[in-house]
Protein backbone atom coordinates (compact mmCIF):
# COMPACT_ATOMS: atom_id res chain seq x y z
CA UNK A 1 0.00 0.00 0.00
CA UNK A 2 1.36 3.43 -0.70
CA UNK A 3 1.62 6.91 1.46
CA UNK A 4 -1.72 9.11 0.96
CA UNK A 5 -0.70 12.46 1.50
CA UNK A 6 -3.93 14.68 2.52
CA UNK A 7 -5.62 16.78 0.17
CA UNK A 8 -5.94 20.17 1.76
CA UNK A 9 -9.58 20.55 1.88
CA UNK A 10 -10.63 17.02 0.93
CA UNK A 11 -8.68 14.93 3.19
CA UNK A 12 -8.13 11.26 2.03
CA UNK A 13 -10.25 12.15 -1.22
CA UNK A 14 -12.26 9.41 -1.27
CA UNK A 15 -13.91 8.46 -5.05
CA UNK A 16 -16.29 6.04 -5.54
CA UNK A 17 -15.00 3.57 -8.37
CA UNK A 18 -17.57 1.76 -10.74
CA UNK A 19 -16.89 -1.17 -12.76
CA UNK A 20 -15.47 -0.02 -16.58
CA UNK A 21 -17.77 -2.81 -18.16
CA UNK A 22 -21.59 -2.80 -16.16
CA UNK A 23 -21.22 0.29 -14.34
CA UNK A 24 -21.96 -0.59 -11.43
CA UNK A 25 -20.04 0.18 -8.22
CA UNK A 26 -16.76 -2.01 -7.70
CA UNK A 27 -15.40 -0.19 -4.31
CA UNK A 28 -13.70 3.07 -3.12
CA UNK A 29 -10.16 4.54 -3.96
CA UNK A 30 -8.41 7.01 -2.10
CA UNK A 31 -6.62 10.28 -3.73
CA UNK A 32 -5.42 12.36 -1.50
CA UNK A 33 -3.20 15.32 -3.43
CA UNK A 34 -3.05 12.99 -6.29
CA UNK A 35 -6.37 14.17 -7.87
CA UNK A 36 -5.61 12.66 -11.63
CA UNK A 37 -4.86 10.26 -13.59
CA UNK A 38 -2.81 9.01 -16.34
CA UNK A 39 -4.21 7.55 -19.77
CA UNK A 40 -2.03 4.24 -20.52
CA UNK A 41 -0.01 4.54 -23.45
CA UNK A 42 -0.48 0.57 -24.50
CA UNK A 43 -3.93 -0.19 -23.80
CA UNK A 44 -5.69 3.38 -22.84
CA UNK A 45 -6.90 2.73 -19.20
CA UNK A 46 -6.99 5.47 -17.13
CA UNK A 47 -5.26 4.87 -14.30
CA UNK A 48 -5.77 6.64 -10.83
CA UNK A 49 -3.23 8.52 -9.14
CA UNK A 50 -1.53 8.15 -12.14
CA UNK A 51 1.59 5.32 -13.28
CA UNK A 52 4.38 6.33 -12.05
CA UNK A 53 3.16 6.83 -8.57
CA UNK A 54 1.37 4.11 -8.45
CA UNK A 55 3.27 1.60 -10.57
CA UNK A 56 2.39 0.29 -13.84
CA UNK A 57 -0.73 0.07 -15.65
CA UNK A 58 -3.06 -2.90 -13.87
CA UNK A 59 -4.36 -3.22 -16.80
CA UNK A 60 -1.28 -5.16 -18.87
CA UNK A 61 1.63 -4.17 -17.14
CA UNK A 62 3.02 -0.86 -19.01
CA UNK A 63 4.75 1.78 -17.13
CA UNK A 64 4.45 5.19 -19.53
CA UNK A 65 1.23 7.30 -19.24
CA UNK A 66 0.21 10.58 -21.09
CA UNK A 67 -2.81 13.10 -21.10
CA UNK A 68 -2.94 13.62 -17.52
CA UNK A 69 -5.92 14.92 -16.38
CA UNK A 70 -6.90 16.18 -13.39
CA UNK A 71 -10.24 15.64 -11.29
CA UNK A 72 -12.59 18.52 -9.94
CA UNK A 73 -13.51 18.23 -5.94
CA UNK A 74 -17.05 17.68 -7.58
CA UNK A 75 -16.19 14.44 -9.39
CA UNK A 76 -17.17 11.99 -6.89
CA UNK A 77 -17.88 8.57 -8.95
CA UNK A 78 -15.08 7.46 -11.68
CA UNK A 79 -14.72 5.02 -13.53
CA UNK A 80 -11.56 2.83 -12.50
CA UNK A 81 -9.92 0.04 -13.92
CA UNK A 82 -11.26 -2.17 -11.26
CA UNK A 83 -14.10 -4.93 -12.70
CA UNK A 84 -16.51 -6.24 -10.56
CA UNK A 85 -16.59 -10.33 -9.83
CA UNK A 86 -19.57 -10.42 -11.79
CA UNK A 87 -17.95 -9.00 -15.02
CA UNK A 88 -14.96 -11.04 -14.15
CA UNK A 89 -16.66 -13.97 -14.20
CA UNK A 90 -18.80 -13.35 -17.41
CA UNK A 91 -15.54 -12.28 -18.97
CA UNK A 92 -14.44 -16.08 -19.37
CA UNK A 93 -16.37 -17.03 -22.28
CA UNK A 94 -17.91 -13.48 -23.58
CA UNK A 95 -17.40 -10.23 -24.69
CA UNK A 96 -19.10 -7.11 -23.56
CA UNK A 97 -20.48 -4.81 -25.90
CA UNK A 98 -20.48 -1.40 -24.41
CA UNK A 99 -22.63 1.44 -26.33
CA UNK A 100 -20.12 4.66 -27.04
CA UNK A 101 -17.66 6.93 -28.55
CA UNK A 102 -14.34 8.52 -28.71
CA UNK A 103 -13.79 11.68 -26.80
CA UNK A 104 -11.03 13.71 -26.08
CA UNK A 105 -9.39 11.78 -23.03
CA UNK A 106 -10.90 8.55 -23.55
CA UNK A 107 -14.07 6.67 -24.27
CA UNK A 108 -17.67 7.94 -23.15
CA UNK A 109 -20.12 5.05 -22.37
CA UNK A 110 -23.64 6.15 -23.63
CA UNK A 111 -25.96 3.30 -23.07
CA UNK A 112 -26.10 -0.36 -22.10
CA UNK A 113 -23.75 -3.05 -22.35
CA UNK A 114 -24.49 -6.87 -23.26
CA UNK A 115 -22.77 -9.89 -22.93
CA UNK A 116 -21.83 -11.52 -26.40
CA UNK A 117 -20.22 -15.31 -26.33
CA UNK A 118 -17.01 -15.23 -27.93
CA UNK A 119 -17.67 -17.37 -30.77
CA UNK A 120 -20.56 -14.93 -31.58
CA UNK A 121 -18.51 -12.26 -31.64
CA UNK A 122 -15.82 -13.80 -33.74
CA UNK A 123 -18.54 -13.75 -36.67
CA UNK A 124 -19.35 -10.54 -36.74
CA UNK A 125 -16.52 -8.45 -36.08
CA UNK A 126 -13.03 -8.53 -38.39
CA UNK A 127 -10.48 -5.77 -38.54
CA UNK A 128 -7.68 -5.19 -36.60
CA UNK A 129 -10.48 -4.05 -33.61
CA UNK A 130 -11.12 -7.78 -33.34
CA UNK A 131 -8.34 -9.28 -31.67
CA UNK A 132 -8.28 -6.21 -29.37
CA UNK A 133 -11.10 -6.71 -28.34
CA UNK A 134 -10.58 -10.55 -27.48
CA UNK A 135 -8.00 -9.28 -25.26
CA UNK A 136 -9.51 -6.61 -23.83
CA UNK A 137 -12.60 -8.74 -23.54
CA UNK A 138 -14.67 -5.64 -24.52
CA UNK A 139 -15.76 -3.50 -27.42
CA UNK A 140 -17.00 -0.36 -27.47
CA UNK A 141 -19.31 0.29 -30.03
CA UNK A 142 -20.53 3.48 -32.18
CA UNK A 143 -24.05 4.31 -31.89
CA UNK A 144 -24.44 3.91 -35.78
CA UNK A 145 -22.76 -0.04 -35.45
CA UNK A 146 -24.83 -0.58 -32.07
CA UNK A 147 -28.10 0.01 -33.89
CA UNK A 148 -27.05 -1.61 -37.22
CA UNK A 149 -26.71 -5.00 -35.25
CA UNK A 150 -30.01 -4.77 -33.72
CA UNK A 151 -28.45 -4.08 -30.38
CA UNK A 152 -30.93 -3.09 -27.38
CA UNK A 153 -31.08 0.58 -26.29
CA UNK A 154 -32.27 -0.70 -22.61
CA UNK A 155 -30.11 -2.39 -20.68
CA UNK A 156 -31.04 -5.93 -20.29
CA UNK A 157 -29.84 -6.79 -17.39
CA UNK A 158 -28.35 -10.74 -17.37
CA UNK A 159 -26.10 -11.98 -19.97
CA UNK A 160 -27.45 -12.76 -23.23
CA UNK A 161 -27.07 -16.61 -24.82
CA UNK A 162 -26.53 -15.54 -27.93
Amino acid sequence: MSDIYLHARLGVNPRMTTCPICRKASGIVLLGTRNYYDICCDCGVKVYGGITERGPCPQCGCKHGRDRTYLSDDERQINAPMICSECEGHMKTRIALIMAEQVKGGTRILGPMVWIKEEAWKEIASGPEVEQSLKMRAAYLSLELWDKLGLPHEAPGTPDEK
